[in-house]
């Protein structure tokens, strides 16, 4: 502290205005701290907060108004740097409709930029807007609310991207958090299924109208009336079954995942759900041989190969049981391709090494590479000459020609290794004279 009382006032604000330059959490702190008196309220703030999103955009952007991906993390860095601090000063200072009012702006202007987001980063700061507002509900009033509410239900109307989802699972939370809307809500809902239905097209976003009709009907009764004009849908189902289960319903539950199974038998995704949820009801149960039912048909039908019920079923039957259970498994799948990810979690590299020469797919073999090599050093070496061989007669650019390189590489790790990938290499820089690219990457290896 008594370094920077010896500093001269002049070089303090030099030093701070080129640090506020690059530092947004900063810029936000300072004005939070000293910018009160000229802080816009009431309408001017939204735009404010507009402005003030833009600009850090404008910072990474070209002159064409466009962002790099390659600096669309330094994006996200102040985006979410500036979120979190003048968030948490407008919560601070219960500015809660300011606080909404910010994520507000900052919503809109990134629905409008122009950026190359092949890194995400949008769907991050976005998700960090919708935790933002989230936190505000739980502490401010109906009044604070209000314009927010309205905000919201407008976009909805006017528009939906990619967001659009997010957006409403905010309304459902608001829904949850403050009762009073719930019924605003549920009209809402009622008015966006109208107009989808109206259009003859079923939207994405019905099912989730669908949902909060459902939470947020006024009595039981009103429940059922949904349920029966929406049978159809496998939401509507699934919603009915989680009320049953939290009410400790489970012999209702068994009995309408049953009928589920019948209804959406040309649904398989519909198919493997039902089956993954009766699989956990009956385990609940303790009913032990329907439970292990439902674990054989998720692994050789509706859920084929899958690892984790795989995993599942290792840890249930046990030690003593497994060798058995297993070699089941394996008879059941010996014509399937899933079965090649089971040998590989077993370890079972001599039948999954016999098992790819015959589909021709050798990914895992090489993905395991390092664990397979010790104990088949003349398989590995022929595998991996084929894949090389075969991806070279095809490969026509540079990053291809880098991974046969880097496959030449592991290849020289093998027992016998090192004399098959000199060879190898020398038999595609002969074969293929004019690739000079991949004369380039083959001699660094």
């Amino acid at each position: 502290m008594s370094l920077i009382r010896n500093v001269e006032g002049s070089e303090l604000r030099a030093f701070l205005l080129a640090e506020m330059a690059h530092t947004v959490a900063l810029q936000a702190a300072f004005l939070q701290r000293f910018g009160k008196k000229n802080r816009p309220t009431g309408e001017n703030q939204f735009e404010f907060y507009r402005e003030k999103v833009q600009d850090i955009f404008d910072t990474y952007a070209d002159y064409d108004g466009f962002m790099d991906y390659e600096v669309t993390g330094e994006f996200e860095a102040d985006m979410t740097d500036y979120l979190a601090t003048e968030g948490e000063n407008l919560i601070a200072s219960r500015n809660f409709a300011a606080a909404f009012e910010l994520g507000q702006a900052s919503y809109e202007v990134l629905h409008e930029i122009d950026i190359d987001d092949s890194n995400g980063v949008m769907l991050t700061i976005l998700t960090y807007i919708t935790e933002l507002w989230e936190e505000v509900m739980e502490f401010a009033t109906a009044k604070d609310i209000e314009p927010f509410f309205i905000w919201a239900t407008q976009r909805l109307n006017n528009k939906e991207d990619f967001f659009t989802e997010d957006l409403i699972a905010v309304l459902t939370n608001l829904g949850e958090e403050k009762l009073e809307f719930a019924p605003r809500i549920v009209k809402f809902a009622d008015e966006k299924m109208q107009q989808i239905e109206a259009g003859g097209e079923f939207a994405y976003t019905f099912v989730l109208w669908l949902e909060i009709k459902l939470k947020f009907a006024a009595n039981e009764k009103e429940r059922e009336k949904v349920y029966q004009k929406y049978w159809d849908s496998p939401n509507v189902r699934n919603f009915k079954a989680d009320i049953l289960w939290e009410k400790g319903k489970l012999s209702e539950v068994e009995k309408l995942l049953q009928e589920n199974l019948v209804i959406d038998q040309a649904a398989p995704y519909w198919l493997s759900e039902w089956h993954e949820l009766l699989k956990i009801l009956y385990l609940q149960m303790q009913d032990i041989p329907k439970y292990e039912g439902e674990l054989w048909a998720l692994l050789l039908v509706h859920n084929k190969g899958s690892e984790s019920i795989f995993l599942e079923m290792k840890n249930h039957f046990g030690a003593e049981k497994w060798p058995a259970v297993k070699e089941k498994i394996y008879q059941k799948l010996a014509d399937s391709n899933e079965i090649e990810k089971l040998f590989a979690l077993e370890a079972d590299w001599r039948l999954l090494l016999d098992h790819t020469k015959q589909t021709g797919n050798f990914e895992l073999v090489l993905r395991h590479a390092e664990e397979i090599k010790a104990a088949f050093p003349k398989e590995l070496i022929q595998i991996f000459t084929e894949v090389i061989r075969a991806e070279a007669k095809t490969a026509d650019t540079r990053p291809k020609y880098q991974q046969i390189a880097q496959k030449l590489q592991k290849l020289k790790k093998i027992t016998g290794g090192i004399v098959a990938a000199s060879l190898l290499k020398e038999e595609l820089l002969q074969k293929y004279p004019r690739r000079s690219a991949m004369k380039d990457e083959l001699r660094r290896v």
